[in-house]
């Protein structure tokens, strides 16, 4: 079953509308009528860029040329080994914290007040920092009075001198007591090495003589066995040699226990002798280690180096600021943009009517 609408012949007989582009509005900037408009404003542009130029060149004329004054200071240092990074009495960064904390602003404005009164010491025109891989810290101060700067920096140099130095004599006087302490105990600890020594020495003599008798009683306890046997097995047996063996035989008992004492004793000597050595071995281990503390220390304080002034106060031939060209040729192409830009809007707020400006 079809439908009406595909039964009828005029669908596919009326031609189709012809396509027709959509109008869009032109964005584009014109560079000739940009060109047209600056052109036609030259004159103004030019004179509000002349004007500009002029007001930066008489401003920039009027300040005062501002020089730097600068020194490169190294703080104190308490311990530096061969291969080894120094150690200060303060780290680095402490001592640039308290300089840009502004310290010593009250001592520096106290001792300059007089010498230059209508100067003052602004802590914002102080500048410390530490070069790279450097032991040291850089100052400088920038002023339009050279010799102001210098005595600024001389100064903050004194004050850190004066508080790098007693910082400096205090760990001086700490390591000569302890080096002074650590020598009195030393002297006493080798006295009493001496005598562990002596006493070890003693010991050894009697023990060695104590061995000695050991070995005599010995041999004459062989003798005391032997010969009595001898005579009791003889043919010449008697009653008088009956009795010398009995007595032989107390004597032999008597050396046995005489003999068992002397062991007892060698025992009792050889383990003093042991409990000696090992007070000895200890305190030699123990005066060696007091004069490792008094070499560290003594090379600690020979090692000391108090604050030092690396670079004197300078001040540079040539002011720092202001730099009157570049400044003036800012100001010219500053000005090339503002009045470039304010042509356009006086273009804009009043159209040019074939008029010269």
């Amino acid at each position: 079953m079809t439908t009406e609408t595909n039964n009828d012949p005029q669908r596919f007989t009326h031609p189709m509308p012809p396509y027709q582009a959509m109008p869009y509005p032109d964005d584009e900037i014109d560079l000739r009528e940009v060109f047209a408009t600056l052109w036609a404003r030259k004159k103004f542009i030019g004179i509000g860029v002349l004007l500009i130029v002029l007001v930066a060149t008489a401003v920039v004329l009027s300040m005062p040329d501002i020089y730097r004054a600068k020194t490169l200071v190294r703080p104190g240092i308490i311990s530096q080994r061969p291969e080894a990074m120094a150690t200060f009495t303060k780290k680095l960064v402490n001592y640039k914290g308290r300089l840009d904390a502004g310290e010593f602003s009250a001592q520096i404005n106290k001792h300059l007040q007089d010498k230059y009164p209508d100067l003052s010491y602004v802590q914002n025109l102080l500048k410390v920092a530490i070069p790279n891989n450097s032991d040291a810290l850089s100052m400088s101060y920038d002023t339009p009075v050279p010799e102001f700067g210098k005595a600024v920096l001389s100064l903050l140099i004194s004050e850190l001198r004066k508080k790098d130095n007693d910082r400096v004599n205090s760990i001086v006087m700490d390591l000569q007591l302890r080096v002074r302490n650590n020598k009195e105990f030393l002297s006493e600890c080798k006295i009493k090495q001496d005598n562990i020594a002596y006493s070890i020495v003693e010991l050894q003599k009697l023990n060695n003589n104590s061995k000695k008798e050991i070995l005599d009683l010995s041999i004459k306890r062989k003798k005391f066995i032997i010969q009595p046997l001898k005579n009791l097995s003889s043919a010449k047996s008697s009653n008088v040699n009956f009795q010398n063996a009995l007595f032989h035989n107390s004597l032999v008992i008597q050396n046995r226990q005489y003999f068992l004492d002397l062991k007892r004793e060698q025992r009792s000597i050889s383990a003093e002798i042991g409990s000696l050595e090992d007070r000895l071995q200890y305190t030699n281990e123990l005066v060696k280690e007091i004069q490792s503390s008094i070499d560290e220390d003594m090379l600690a304080i020979q090692n000391i180096k108090n604050f030092k002034e690396i670079v004197p106060v300078i001040v540079d031939n040539d002011h720092v600021s202001p730099n009157r060209k570049i400044i003036i040729l800012m100001s010219f192409v500053c000005g090339i943009f503002v009045m470039v830009f304010t042509a356009f809007v006086v273009e804009y707020v009043m159209p040019h009517n074939d008029k010269d400006f």
